[in-house]
């Protein structure tokens, strides 16, 4: 697995476009691998404001299973600097504690009419708090404690059989501490990836040592 972090040029108008519009922030971020992946291949990633030699800068953290080229992503003046990738081999053991972050799209499908069904945003705090436990349940591991918090909307447009798609998402940002209960799932659970809408920037789940979590 390959983790890529991608600072931003504020300036570029492309980055400003694409930052509004996220499905082609993602075309843009899949320019860097082969046009066809195989079906083992998740791209996941997840924008945010980190602060870089004292000044916030918009900033992608982008996980992989193939090696990025991001050389043939960089037109005109789309990074800030140049990409830091980093190949990673992750390992779990039951009942490792860890710290994580989530940027999710909570949803859950409702009946229309008989044979039909329809994919709608989770609301509720303890609703998506509920989610996530679920999400937990299946993917190996469980969640200790958590805070979450919503980001602005984020909108976008998909064509699909040459209809255009107006989206919109409510963000929800989960960071906490977690237990891992089964190694095996919990890996591909985070090459997978956790929820829908990953194609806008959802579902990447960041870990590091729970002695590092900070207030």
């Amino acid at each position: 697995m390959y983790l890529s972090q991608l600072i931003l040029n504020p300036r570029s108008r492309q980055v400003q476009r694409e930052i509004a519009e996220r499905y082609e922030f993602h075309r843009t971020l899949m320019s860097a691998f082969p046009e066809r992946l195989s079906d083992t291949e998740r791209v996941l990633f997840r924008l945010e404001i980190a602060e870089y030699y004292g000044v916030k800068r918009p900033c992608v953290l982008l996980q992989s299973q193939l090696l990025p080229d991001w050389h043939k992503t960089d037109k005109k003046n789309y990074f800030f600097d140049e990409p830091k990738v980093k190949e990673i081999s992750p390992k779990f053991n039951q009942d490792q504690r860890l710290q994580f972050r989530l940027l999710a799209n909570p949803t859950k499908k409702i009946t229309i009419s008989r044979g039909n069904s329809s994919r709608i945003g989770i609301y509720s705090h303890s609703e998506q708090n509920a989610w996530l436990d679920r999400k937990a349940k299946a993917g190996g591991f469980r969640v200790l404690s958590v805070a979450r918090n919503e980001r602005d909307f984020i909108s976008g447009k998909k064509t699909k059989d040459e209809t255009v798609h107006n989206m919109k998402f409510v963000p929800v940002q989960f960071d906490g501490i977690l237990v891992v209960e089964d190694p095996d799932i919990f890996l591909t659970t985070l090459k997978a990836g956790i929820g829908t809408g990953k194609a806008f920037g959802f579902g990447l789940l960041s870990l590091g040592p729970a002695s590092r979590l900070k207030d």
